[in-house]
């Protein structure tokens, strides 16, 4: 389902919108909504870094188990 907007954007920024919206398929509506899933996904493997610097020794655990696992 979808939802219509109102957005606001400098002439320059606007224009920008406008012709990458018509060069790309789904028009403006297509592009906007692939730079958010863009933004997404980029900020889960954000999430996902920062979790793994939080917690450094989950890379070599996982490593060590299925080495064990393994049997090697």
């Amino acid at each position: 389902m979808s939802e219509r907007l109102s957005v606001s954007f400098d002439a320059p920024t606007a224009a920008r919108v406008r012709a990458c919206g018509a060069a790309n398929r789904g028009g403006v509506s297509g592009y906007l909504a692939r730079l958010v899933r863009e933004d997404e996904l980029r900020q889960a493997g954000d999430q996902l870094a920062a979790f793994y610097t939080a917690h450094p020794s989950l890379i070599d655990d996982a490593e060590a188990e299925r080495i064990a696992a393994a049997g090697e």
